[in-house]
């Protein structure tokens, strides 16, 4: 399962890795990705996990089905 530590080292990640990684796991998900992520959505992305408490990321984590976590998973640690 993913944790919120997982989830907190996007905001270590460069603009370049977090374009990445969104893109390989949208794909892995089923959806039609061309394209980079603009910069701006990318800022907003990791403004948003900045604010979020553990709380917050429990309770996203808690609604996405887990075969779709564990996809998800094992997108990002092999996309690169």
């Amino acid at each position: 399962m993913l944790n919120s530590d997982d989830i907190k080292k996007i905001l270590e990640l460069s603009d370049k890795d977090l374009n990445e990684k969104i893109i390989a796991v949208m794909k892995a998900t089923g959806k039609d990705v061309s394209g980079e992520i603009p910069a701006e959505s990318l800022d907003m992305i990791k403004r948003t996990i900045s604010k979020m408490s553990e709380n917050d990321i429990k309770n996203i984590i808690a609604n996405v089905p887990e075969e779709k976590i564990q996809q998800i998973k094992n997108v990002v640690k092999n996309d690169t």
